[in-house]
């Protein structure tokens, strides 16, 4: 039988692959790094996350990404031609301006807190931006004359 928990560690600490015996060797989801560091209010930023067990197939639960705050939680949409079983791309909803941590569900469960960005889920690797200076903004219209 080759199955485990996601809880697995090895000399007390968590790991993101574990041999279970000579025959099995088993890929614990972990989230290692989001590389999009900053975006627009609006949404509509991509965002790839690094990390290991994701799940390849969208119809049997597959993966959900939400950005959460101290206030605030996002839907992270993810694009299925974009993820792999070790990278997540998703699409930012609007949001108001400020720091994000990500969460990771993957077919129904959560990614343990001990799994993201070496168990410091709020590390600044585990994190995204919501910023005003990534939003574009009209600042100026001109009519032009009629021909």
């Amino acid at each position: 039988d080759c199955q485990i928990d996601d809880d697995e560690y090895v000399d007390n600490e968590p790991h993101t692959e574990v041999d279970i015996d000579d025959s099995c060797r088993i890929s614990v989801r972990s989230v290692l790094k989001v590389n999009t560091i900053a975006g627009s209010l609006n949404g509509g930023t991509k965002i790839t996350i690094d990390g290991t067990g994701f799940a390849t197939n969208q119809y049997d639960g597959g993966n959900s990404v939400f950005l959460t705050s101290e206030t605030e939680v996002v839907e992270c949409k993810v694009q299925k031609d974009g993820t792999t079983e070790v990278q997540i791309l998703c699409v930012t909803e609007p949001a108001k301006e400020g720091y994000y941590f990500v969460k990771v569900n993957v077919d129904g469960e959560d990614i343990p807190p001990e799994f993201l960005c070496g168990g410091n889920p709020k590390h600044s690797s585990c994190r995204f931006r919501y910023t005003i200076y990534n939003t574009p903004t009209i600042t100026e219209m001109k009519q032009s004359a009629p021909p």
